[in-house]
C-alpha cells in the first residue's frame, strides 16, 4: 500500500514516513541527511519516522532506487483525526488488474491490457474505454470471474495489517473502484471493510452481455 507521494504545502512541521521490506538503517540516515530530519523514530518494523523532514528534489528519485513508499505527514496529525480511509482495489489493494485478467480467459487480455494502459495514463476517456473492453468480453463464461478471484487475486504486501489497524482504532473502510462489484464484493466480505462501491457487469444465462448495468463509477 502506497504512501501519498506529494511533498507538503504548509510550512509546518513535517514527519517524513519511509517504508520498505529491505530497508537498511544506513539508508534511512541517508535520507535523513538529505532532508535535514532532526530525529529517526522507528516502532514498527520496516517503517521509519523521520521527524521534521523538509522536501527535497531527489527524493523521490532516491526512494524509487531504495523501492522505498514515502510519504510527509504534518506533525500535528494523529489517527484520532482520522475517520474513513479509502481505497482503490486494483494493483492497490490487489496485486492484479482483474479485468485485464477476466479478459486472458476470452483470449483478449494483452488486448484489453493495452487499453486498460491508455486509459491509466489519461490517453482515453475512462467511461469509454470501459464500455469498449467489457463489449469485447460478450459471451464470456460468467465462471471467468470465479476463478480469476480465486486464482489470481493476491492481496498486495502490508494490505490485511493495514485494514486491522484501522479497525481498532475506529476508522472506516471504503473499498471504490472503476472494475466490478464481483470482485469488490467479496473482498468487503473476505477483509470487513466497511463499504465497497464498483461498477456491475450484466450477466445472463451464466454469460457476460458486454454490457453493465447502472451508471459507471468513474474517476
Amino acid at each position: 500500500m502506497s504512501l501519498n507521494l506529494n511533498a507538503p504545502t504548509n510550512s509546518g512541521e513535517m514527519k517524513l514516513v519511509l517504508q520498505g521490506l529491505a530497508l537498511a538503517r544506513g539508508d534511512v540516515e541517508a535520507v535523513a541527511q538529505m532532508t535535514h530530519a532532526q530525529h529517526i523514530e522507528s516502532r514498527i518494523a520496516n517503517v521509519f519516522k523521520l521527524q521534521n523532514a523538509k522536501p527535497h528534489a531527489d527524493l523521490a528519485s532516491m526512494c524509487g532506487q531504495l523501492r522505498v513508499d514515502f510519504g510527509f505527514v504534518p506533525e500535528s496529525l494523529q489517527l484520532a483525526n482520522l475517520k474513513l480511509v479509502a481505497m482503490d482495489m486494483d494493483s492497490t489493494l490487489i496485486n492484479i488488474e482483474s479485468l485485464d485478467e477476466v479478459a486472458d480467459y476470452a483470449g483478449l487480455k494483452k488486448e484489453i491490457a493495452a487499453i486498460t494502459e491508455q486509459s491509466m495514463n489519461g490517453k482515453v476517456d475512462f467511461s469509454e474505454s470501459l464500455r469498449h473492453r467489457v463489449a469485447l468480453l460478450k459471451g464470456l463464461n460468467a465462471d471467468a470471474l470465479e476463478r480469476v478471484y480465486e486464482e489470481r487475486v493476491a492481496l498486495n504486501f502490508g494490505a490485511e495489517q493495514l485494514i486491522a489497524a484501522l479497525k481498532t482504532h475506529g476508522i472506516k473502510t471504503m473499498l471504490v473502484s472503476g472494475g466490478f462489484s464481483f470482485f469488490t464484493d467479496r473482498l468487503k466480505q473476505r477483509l470487513g471493510l466497511d463499504f465497497a462501491f464498483a461498477n456491475e457487469l450484466e450477466i445472463v444465462g451464466g454469460k457476460l452481455t458486454g454490457a453493465m448495468i447502472g451508471p459507471i463509477l468513474d474517476p
